[in-house]
């Protein structure tokens, strides 16, 4: 368990950093925290978000512009 844990989280890099760190970022974020994630193509978006969800995290927002994509999402 990390020394501190925090309320706002983020992650502007490609998919597969993300979908790497997904099992781990939990353990950084306080209970009711957010992690932004950005920086991610179009065509990856629904993989990243299936593998967040995976890992206790619900989706509750996000955008599509240009062809990429920003979400956010809470841990429980």
């Amino acid at each position: 368990m990390p020394a501190k844990t925090y309320d706002v989280c983020v992650a502007n890099i490609v998919a597969d950093v993300i979908i790497r760190m997904a099992p781990d970022i939990g353990a950084f974020m306080k209970d009711g925290g957010v992690l932004i994630v950005s920086g991610i193509i179009e065509e990856r978006a629904e993989e990243v978000l299936s593998v967040l969800r995976e890992n206790g995290l619900s989706v509750i927002d996000s955008r599509r512009e240009n062809g990429w994509y920003a979400g956010v999402v809470k841990k429980s």
